[in-house]
């Protein structure tokens, strides 16, 4: 768990995380006497809590697969979910990094006519078809995406005059439209250190059960 939330979390957050998830776990094998050995963590503040929902934990882009691919970013908050982009990739888990981990795609610079924030964003979808591994096919398929999805953003910087032309057959649009209609090829939810925590105190309760469990 700890190395799952490294990849998002500063130093200092880091430490509070490891001091929580530590204290369950010596709680459990100590009992009461950990409490004189375990310096506790104070609660955090009101900035500190504003500072965790609005950090985003990506690292499980890493088991991305790094094929064609079209994919999708949603966003809203703890709102209603919407699209917020749709765009297309060779090799999609490098193209993901680019966006979120090294943030320096022309969308997420603020370089294209559209920006996204990688912050704002809650959840990622992506689509794989076997006649992807054409650019001009996972181009026209992007365009039908467009349609479909009707992102808030969408990528404007390529030539889709050959994309166009796949477009004229409409069994491939058929099929498009059933592939982003249906279940996608997979997804990642962006979480935030809040709700990060949150599953930490649902791993305290564990602990807690199992404890009152082996002392029956």
């Amino acid at each position: 768990m700890v190395e799952v939330l490294g990849g998002m979390l500063n130093k200092s957050h880091q430490s509070l995380v490891v001091s929580r998830v530590w204290y369950s776990l010596t709680i459990w094998v100590m009992g009461d006497k950990a409490h004189n050995a375990f310096l506790f963590v104070p609660p955090p503040t009101n900035q500190t809590r504003q500072e965790w929902n609005a950090m985003r934990d990506f690292s499980l882009i890493y088991n991305l697969p790094n094929t064609p691919a079209v994919y999708a970013f949603y966003s809203g908050g703890r709102g209603p979910q919407y699209v917020a982009y749709v765009g297309i990739a060779g090799k999609l888990k490098q193209r993901i990094v680019q966006h979120l981990i090294r943030k320096d795609s022309s969308v997420a610079t603020g370089a294209s006519a559209v920006s996204l924030n990688p912050d704002q964003l809650t959840r990622m979808e992506w689509w794989g078809h076997p006649t992807f591994n054409r650019t001009v096919n996972l181009k026209a398929a992007e365009m039908v995406a467009f349609g479909i999805l009707q992102p808030a953003l969408r990528s404007r910087g390529r030539d889709d005059s050959a994309g166009k032309g796949v477009l004229a057959d409409q069994s491939f649009r058929e099929s498009m439209a059933a592939l982003f209609t249906g279940k996608p090829s997979g997804a990642v939810n962006f979480l935030t250190l809040a709700d990060a925590l949150k599953r930490i105190d649902l791993l305290e309760q564990r602990v807690e059960h199992l404890e009152g469990q082996l002392k029956r």
